[in-house]
């Protein structure tokens, strides 16, 4: 018998911000598994925590508390097999969207 084990394995994963006067919990222990060939979807308000919750799958932040795994081997640096487009437009910052029909 065969056990299929997970491409990526988000375990107990937490992140805060903080600054002098602000204590912010973005994420708290969040756990979940997908396999080989699943699509998944993140949804939620703004400020949910969707993007650092992908930055952290990414490997462009540190969890506080938890381990990100990807094919069984944690996390902790930007992975080459691992493609992030960020919602800013970084590349071109002076160039807007144009439609001409």
């Amino acid at each position: 018998m065969s056990t299929i084990r997970p491409l990526l394995c988000v375990d107990g994963i937490s992140k805060h911000f903080a600054d002098r006067t602000t204590h912010l919990q973005a994420l708290q222990a969040i756990s979940f598994q997908v396999a080989a060939g699943e699509f998944v979807c993140l949804l939620g308000p703004s400020g949910s925590g969707k993007s650092t919750l992908l930055r952290m799958i990414g490997g462009l932040l540190a969890a506080d508390t938890g381990q990100v795994f990807l094919q069984e081997k944690p996390v902790h640096e930007p992975q080459a097999s691992i493609g992030f487009v960020f919602q800013t437009t970084n590349l071109m910052p002076w160039d807007g969207v144009w439609i001409f029909l």
